[in-house]
C-alpha cells in the first residue's frame, strides 16, 4: 500500500505494547513483564513502539553511549524472545525485540493490524539520526511547513515509522500508534460504547474522514484509519 508516496506495509517486525497500570498488555505478543513491578494506579496505560534489533544488548550499549537510558536491560522471555526498554536522547519511551522464531515477512496491511506509529518528539532530526544509527534505518523528510514535516524512517523502502515534532503544549514525547480499520465511524461507535474517550473525531478534512484518534480505558492513545478509502477518495496525511 501506498500513501502520500510512502510504501506502506503491515508492522509485522514491531511489537506495539500498551502499559496500563497494574498490568502489561502487548499488540501482538504474549503477556511481557511490566516495567514496574508496583505501578501507581493513577498512572495512564501508554503504547510503546518495539523495534527488532539482532542483538538487544549492543543496542542498550548503543543507546547510553548516544545519550539515552536503559530502563529496562535485555530481559528474556519464554516463548518470544528478548526484549529491553530504552528512552532515547530526546527523551522518549522505546523498546528493542530479538524474536526467538525471527522476524515474518512483509505484507499488506489487513483490518485489525498496526499499519503506522508517529512519534511526537522535541527534535524529530535529532531523533531520526539516533534511530538511523540504532537500526539502520533509511531516513526521508516528508512535507514542509506550514503542513505537517515528518521524518520518516524506513528499512527495505517501506516505511515503519515516523517523527513529528512535538506540539508547544505537550508535556512528553510520546508514540501513536494506527491500526487499519474497515470503518473508522463504527470503530469510534463502538470505542465509545466499550468505556473509550474520542480525542479526535472522523472529519471531512482530514483524510476524508477516514482517521481518528481514541483513547482506551486505560489511557492509551492509538489512532484508527482506513488508509484504502482515504487513498480512493484523494486522501492524503
Amino acid at each position: 500500500m501506498k500513501a502520500a508516496g510512502i510504501a506502506l506495509s503491515a508492522l509485522t517486525c514491531t511489537a506495539l505494547t500498551l502499559f496500563a497500570a497494574g498490568a502489561t498488555f502487548a499488540a501482538d505478543v504474549p503477556r511481557v513483564p511490566a516495567v514496574n513491578a508496583k505501578p501507581e494506579a493513577h498512572l495512564p496505560g501508554k503504547f510503546i513502539w518495539f523495534d527488532c534489533v539482532t542483538d538487544p544488548a549492543i543496542a542498550a550499549r548503543y543507546v547510553e553511549a548516544r545519550g539515552g537510558k536503559v530502563v529496562v536491560a535485555p530481559t528474556p522471555f519464554a516463548g518470544r524472545g528478548t526484549h529491553a526498554l530504552f528512552r532515547d536522547d530526546t527523551g522518549a519511551l522505546f523498546g528493542v525485540l530479538k524474536s526467538d522464531t525471527g522476524d515474518p515477512p512483509d505484507r499488506p496491511v489487513a483490518a485489525g493490524e498496526f499499519l503506522w506509529v508517529d512519534l511526537f518528539t522535541r527534535d524529530p532530526a535529532k531523533a531520526a539520526e539516533f534511530y538511523r544509527g540504532l537500526a539502520a534505518f533509511e531516513v526521508s523528510v516528508k512535507g514542509a511547513p506550514p503542513e505537517i514535516v515528518r521524518h520518516v524512517l524506513a528499512t527495505g523502502g517501506i516505511a515503519r515509522a515516523s517523527l513529528i515534532a512535538l506540539p508547544k503544549d505537550a508535556a512528553d514525547p510520546g508514540w501513536l500508534p494506527f491500526v487499519q480499520v474497515d470503518d473508522v465511524a463504527a470503530t469510534v461507535r463502538t470505542a465509545t460504547a466499550l468505556g473509550g474517550t474520542i480525542l479526535l473525531a472522523p472529519r471531512p478534512d482530514l483524510l476524508n474522514g477516514h482517521v481518528a484518534v481514541i483513547a482506551d480505558p486505560h489511557g492509551g492513545i492509538l489512532g484508527v484509519v482506513n488508509r484504502a478509502e482515504a487513498a480512493k477518495k484523494g486522501g492524503a496525511k
